[in-house]
C-alpha cells in the first residue's frame, strides 16, 4: 500500500492526490523517505533521491526557501509560508543518504540543504526568540504548517523539526565533511531553539507541548510526535508526553492515536466529529492520520509499555481490513468514517505505523555510523523473523525473546550494532554472544551496545537485564495511567465524566456510565507493566450499590482474562465520598485490570472519582 506514493522513477513520491498530478511537497518527504526505507527496494530509494533532486531544481528559490509543492508552478504558491517545508526537506536528504550510503548524492544536495536552513532562520526566527514564528494568523485555515490550524506567534509543531534538522546536519558536517566550525554553528543555534521552546511552549498542566502559543492546551499529536522524534524536550518531559497521549487514547478506548480528543477550537469540549469542515477540519481536529500516529511510536520505548506495539499494530490491521485505506485521505475518530468530505482519494502514510513497528518495535535504526538494531518488543512477538535490507544487503533478525536476538547477514555493508535498551547507565551486564559470555558496560543512555564482528549468523542474549516492573511496596501503580470504559455519560459531547480523571490523584471529578441498565458497565486500566498488586481501591462521589468482578490480563490484545476477585452476586454498598478496598494479594502479576459492575439498579449512580492499584 505504501508504495502507491511513488509517482514515477524520475519524479519521486507524493501523498495527496497521488498519481493524479505531479506534486512534491517538501514537508512530507521525511515520512516518505522512512516508508521507502522499509520496502527493501533499492530502486524505490533511487526514486526518492530523484524526487529530492526535483525539489532542489524546481522548487527551491535562490534564497533557499521552498516555493511550492508543484514543480510546474512558478514562484511562491501554496505552502510557501509553511515553516516545516525546509526542515522536512533537510531531514529527508540526510535520511536518504543514510539509507543509501550514496556520498555523491549527499555532496550534490549539501549546498541545497544549507541554503534551506539559512532560509528557515531568515524567515522564521526573529525578535530574539528562537522559536519558529507564524507568518499567517488571520485565516481560519492558516498557512503556517502542514496541519494548518496553529494559533499565536509561535509554532510548536515545526520548531522541533527545525531543531532536528540542525542537529542532524551538524552531525553530517562534523562526521562526514569534518567541518567542525560549521557543525558548532548549527549546534549553537539548536541549543537556543531548545532552550526557548522548552521555556515558552511547555504546558505543566497537560505534560505536553503547545501547538501554538495561543492554541488550546489539547495534547496535539503531531506536535508531541515531532518532539519525540527530535529530542528537543528537556529530560523527563518525554515520559510525560507519552503518558499524556496514552491517557487521551484511553478515553475513547482507541487502538490508534487520533490527532486530539479535546477540540482544537474549544478547549472545553470533545473534538468535533461532524461533516462540517469549519469544525472537524478535514480530520485535523480529532481525526486519524497515519503519519503522526506512526511517528509517535517513538514514545513506546520511553514509556516502557511493551504491550502497546502489538496492540496498536493489531488495531491498524483491523482498520486496513475494513477500509483498505482508500477513498479517504483521513478518517474520523472511529477509524473507518472518511474525514475528508468525499475527496475519494488516499494517503499512503496511513501505513506509517508499520514504519513505527520496524523502527521502534523491531528496532531497525539507520544512523550515520551504521545500522543500530535496538528492539523493544512484547513477549507475544517472540518468534518473529524479520527481513530488512540495509545498504544493498538483505538480512534477517529473529527475535527469540525480548532480550534474545539472532542476526543473519551474508555481508556487513557498514558497522552493525545490536543494542539492549532501557538498562542502567554505567552498569556492567553479561551478554552471551554465540555461546560465549562477555561483560559489557551500558552507555550514558542505558544502552548495552554490541558491534557485530563478523558476517553470517550471530546470536546475542542479555543474561542479566534490569527488572522492568519494580516499584516500592505501597506505590499506586495506577497513578497517571490510561483508563477506558464501556461507556461514558455524554462522552461524545462533554469532557465532564471522561475517564482521564480516574488516575489523576485529585478526586475532584468523577466518571459515570451512560444512562442505561442494558449490559454490565466496566472500567479497564493499564499499569504500563505487570505488577503484583495487593489491592484495588475505588473512590466514589455518590452512594451506590452493586456487585463486581475484577480480572487481570497480560494479553496485549485484551482477549484473555483471569478473575482475581468475584463479588458479582453480592450487594456491595458504598457511601457518598466513600471508598472500596478490594484485596487481590497473591493473585499473580498483571498488566491490565478490568472491573465489571453487576446488578446496579442505575449505572449512572456509580460515580467513581479515582482508581488506585497498590503494589504489594
Amino acid at each position: 500500500y505504501g508504495r502507491m506514493m511513488i509517482m514515477d522513477s524520475d519524479m519521486g513520491t507524493a501523498l495527496e492526490n497521488v498519481n493524479h498530478f505531479f506534486e512534491l511537497p517538501a514537508l512530507e518527504q521525511h515520512w516518505n523517505t522512512n516508508l521507502i526505507g522499509i520496502l527493501g527496494d533499492d530502486a524505490a530509494l533511487e526514486t526518492q533521491k530523484n524526487g529530492l533532486r526535483n525539489i532542489r531544481k524546481k522548487l527551491q528559490a535562490k534564497d533557499g526557501h521552498i516555493t511550492s509543492p508543484y514543480p510546474d508552478a512558478r514562484g511562491d504558491g501554496w505552502g510557501s509560508k509553511y515553516s516545516d517545508m525546509m526542515p522536512a526537506y533537510v531531514i529527508s536528504i540526510i535520511d536518504t543518504y543514510i539509507l543509501s550510503g550514496d556520498k555523491s548524492f549527499l555532496d550534490e544536495m549539501r549546498e541545497s540543504a544549507e541554503m534551506a536552513l539559512a532560509a528557515q532562520e531568515n524567515m522564521y526566527i526573529s525578535g530574539g526568540v528562537y522559536i519558529c514564528r507564524n507568518l499567517s494568523n488571520s485565516e481560519s485555515i492558516n498557512a503556517n504548517d502542514y496541519w494548518e490550524h496553529n494559533s499565536g506567534k509561535y509554532n510548536g509543531y515545526t520548531t522541533p523539526m527545525y531543531y532536528q534538522a540542525l542537529i542532524r546536519i551538524a552531525e553530517v558536517e562534523r562526521n562526514i565533511y569534518g567541518d567542525l566550525a560549521k557543525a558548532d554553528e548549527y549546534e549553537e543555534l539548536a541549543a537556543k531553539i531548545r532552550r526557548d521552546y522548552n521555556e515558552i511552549m511547555w504546558s505543566e498542566e497537560t505534560g505536553s507541548f503547545l501547538y501554538g502559543d495561543e492554541s488550546h492546551d489539547i495534547v496535539y499529536l503531531p506536535v508531541q510526535a515531532a518532539v519525540l522524534s527530535s529530542g528537543i524536550a528537556y529530560e523527563g518531559r518525554e515520559e510525560l508526553i507519552a503518558a499524556a497521549v496514552e491517557r487521551a487514547a484511553g478515553v475513547y478506548d482507541l487502538s490508534y492515536h487520533v490527532m486530539n480528543i479535546v477540540d482544537l477550537g474549544n478547549g472545553s469540549k470533545p473534538a468535533d466529529q461532524s461533516d462540517d469542515y469549519r469544525y472537524s477540519m478535514t480530520g485535523m481536529n480529532g481525526g486519524w492520520y497515519g503519519a503522526p500516529d506512526g511517528e509517535f511510536y517513538a514514545a513506546f520505548p520511553i514509556y516502557g509499555d511493551r504491550t502497546l506495539i502489538p496492540r496498536y499494530i493489531s488495531g491498524l490491521v483491523k482498520q486496513f481490513e475494513l477500509t483498505g485505506f482508500v477513498n479517504a485521505t483521513c478518517y474520523k475518530r472511529d477509524g473507518v468514517s472518511p474525514g475528508d468530505y468525499g475527496w475519494g482519494d488516499l494517503m499512503p502514510t496511513m501505513a506509517y505505523p508499520i514504519w513505527g513497528l520496524y523502527r521502534y518495535g523491531y528496532g531497525f535504526s539507520p544512523k550515520l555510523d551504521g545500522l543500530y538494531i535496538e528492539p523493544f518488543i512484547d513477549p507475544s512477538m517472540a518468534g518473529s523473523a524479520v527481513n530488512y535490507r540495509w545498504r544493498g544487503q538483505d538480512m534477517t533478525v529473529t527475535y527469540g525473546g525480548i532480550y534474545d536476538f539472532t542476526v543473519e547477514t551474508e555481508e556487513l555493508p557498514t558497522d552493525i550494532y545490536v543494542c539492549f535498551i532501557r538498562q542502567t547507565p554505567g552498569k556492567s551486564y553479561r551478554v552471551e554472544i554465540d555461546g560465549k559470555t562477555v561483560e559489557v558496560k551500558a552507555g550514558e543512555d542505558g544502552t548495552v551496545k554490541i558491534k557485530l564482528d563478523k558476517a553470517g549468523t550471530t546470536k546475542l542474549c542479555l543474561l542479566s537485564p534490569d527488572s522492568e516492573n519494580t516499584a516500592p511496596s505501597g506505590t499506586n501503580a495506577a497513578l497517571g495511567r490510561p483508563v477506558s470504559a464501556s461507556s461514558t455519560l455524554y462522552g461524545d459531547t462533554s469532557t465532564a465524566c471522561w475517564t482521564d480523571c480516574l488516575t489523576d490523584g485529585k478526586y475532584n471529578k468523577f466518571w459515570q456510565a451512560e444512562r442505561s441498565t442494558e449490559g454490565n458497565q466496566w472500567l479497564r486500566i493499564s499499569l504500563g507493566n505487570a505488577y503484583d498488586i495487593s489491592k484495588i481501591k475505588l473512590s466514589f462521589s455518590e452512594q451506590a450499590s452493586f456487585g463486581y468482578i475484577i480480572e487481570g490480563s497480560n494479553d496485549p490484545l485484551l482477549e484473555r482474562w483471569s478473575t482475581v476477585a468475584d463479588a458479582a452476586a453480592s450487594a456491595v454498598n458504598v457511601q457518598k465520598d466513600g471508598a472500596l478496598d478490594i484485596d487481590i494479594a497473591g493473585k499473580a502479576e498483571y498488566h491490565y485490570f478490568r472491573i465489571t459492575f453487576y446488578g446496579a439498579a442505575d449505572y449512572e449512580k456509580i460515580c467513581i472519582s479515582e482508581i488506585e492499584a497498590i503494589v504489594k
